[in-house]
């Protein structure tokens, strides 16, 4: 999908896949990080280049017809790498979690795929309960009571958008059980205010696009191994995915 909206020749898609999966593995060496990140920059570098002389219909083209003068090489180079690190893998584990999660609760699938429930709304309940965004860092700009504790101007926390996103406060219901039926709530998996992720409606478009017609054209989709074989990472911190999702059908 990103590599459509940037304009990445489709015979390129595998490679970019394989260079983007080497800069979102915060486990990496700092060095092997480094050169993953320099190999991007190099073959982005190498598109806008090529979009100077022949621009296409992708983002990069766009970007280097249209600036204006606004916008350098070096900086659409650096937002390519930004739309990669935020919308990448946490879009991909929020798919393939969806999937797990659906192929074991074959009643919350039967909901998804009955035309006369929402999609979107399906979709949001999927972001609220598995937010595999760990915490977002924020820092105080005046003193604030939160929960009994004052966090000072100038202080850092991390805001957990898991826990907000099953708070009994704001969700009806068990917070911690997956209902596509449950009225949607405002979700924190994105952020909030003025710092909320610029591709938020790109993820919720994905996350709709990819299961209904997934299940549909394998309606038998299930796992291949038991669940307990099933193993699960983190990119960093912040990212939690599977490291692989063996189906059969």
């Amino acid at each position: 999908m990103i590599g459509e909206i940037l304009g990445i020749p489709s015979a390129e898609h595998r490679g970019f896949d394989r260079m983007c999966a080497g800069i979102v593995d915060l486990s990496l060496p700092p060095k092997e990080a480094f050169e993953n990140f320099t190999r991007l920059n190099d073959y982005v570098g190498g598109l806008v280049a090529q979009n100077h002389k022949n621009p296409t219909d992708g983002l990069i083209g766009a970007l280097v017809e249209q600036r204006h003068g606004e916008v350098s090489d070096d900086e659409i180079v650096g937002m390519v790498g930004a739309l990669v690190l935020a919308g990448h893998e946490t879009s991909a584990s929020t798919i393939a979690l969806s999937t797990l999660a659906l192929m074991q609760q074959p009643e919350q699938l039967a909901i998804l795929l009955d035309d006369a429930n929402s999609a979107a709304d399906a979709a949001e309940e999927l972001l609220r309960y598995m937010s595999v965004a760990g915490g977002f860092p924020r820092m105080a700009t005046e003193d604030v009571a939160i929960g009994g504790y004052t966090v000072k101007a100038g202080e850092w926390v991390v805001a957990s958008p898991l826990n907000a996103n099953r708070d009994p406060e704001v969700v009806s219901g068990d917070p911690n059980t997956l209902d596509l039926t449950r009225e949607p709530i405002q979700v924190m998996t994105f952020g909030s205010g003025i710092h909320q992720c610029p591709g938020q409606h790109l993820a919720r478009a994905e996350l709709q696009m990819a299961l209904v017609p997934l299940f549909r054209r394998f309606p038998g989709l299930r796992l291949a191994v038991p669940a307990e074989q099933l193993s699960f990472h983190r990119f960093g911190p912040n990212v939690y995915a599977l490291d692989a999702l063996p189906v059969a059908w």
